[in-house]
């Protein structure tokens, strides 16, 4: 990130360190992923896809491939900063602010993703019923139950996304839930 008008120097420099942190982590988990005694191949793609900003909120989101002990793996994982300070925003902040019904439905939090209870999965199914057929929606539901979800904010809505093992699933999509 660049200072500008909107985002100060400091800022800048403060977003790009935790953008630096956000892509070792990739790294790391890609790396370490591997089991040393088993030749398997590992590996991985980070592309910065997007950078959206809303309001104080700078989303700053990577498109993910690669390979866990021989077994492929797809996502998209995001950082969202404040541009006023250049910190890091929590994912219970984001969800807060953005999404709280969401939250109030029950959410868990890991360091690096979240994950849905069971009503939290049916308000998610809800509020992006028009992106289902009625197939794939039994079939997606019961993916959301056990998957890791990653946050950030597009065109003024939380935007979820799941991590998959192929690129080509009906469920693998970006979720928006709208502020209520």
């Amino acid at each position: 990130m660049q200072a500008s008008r909107r985002l100060g120097k400091i800022q800048a420099m403060r977003i790009n360190k935790e953008i630096d942190k956000l892509y070792e982590a990739i790294y790391s988990e890609a790396r370490y992923c591997r089991d040393p005694l088993v030749a398997s191949p590992w590996g991985y793609e980070a592309e910065l896809t997007h950078i959206n900003l809303e309001g104080d909120t700078l989303s700053v989101i990577f498109k993910i491939s690669g390979a866990c002990y021989s077994q492929p793996h797809f996502d998209m994982v995001a950082g969202n900063f404040s541009i006023r300070s250049g910190a890091v925003i929590s994912r219970r902040k984001m969800l807060k602010m953005y999404a709280p019904d969401l939250l109030k439905a029950g959410v868990t939090f890991d360091p690096n993703f979240i994950s849905l209870s069971e009503d939290a999965v049916q308000y998610l199914l809800e509020q992006n019923e028009d992106l289902f057929k009625s197939e794939a929606m039994a079939s997606c539901e019961s993916y959301f139950r056990s998957a890791a979800f990653h946050i950030w904010l597009r065109d003024g809505a939380l935007i979820l996304t799941p991590g998959f093992s192929h690129p080509n699933s009906i469920c693998f999509k970006a979720y928006s839930i709208r502020p209520s």
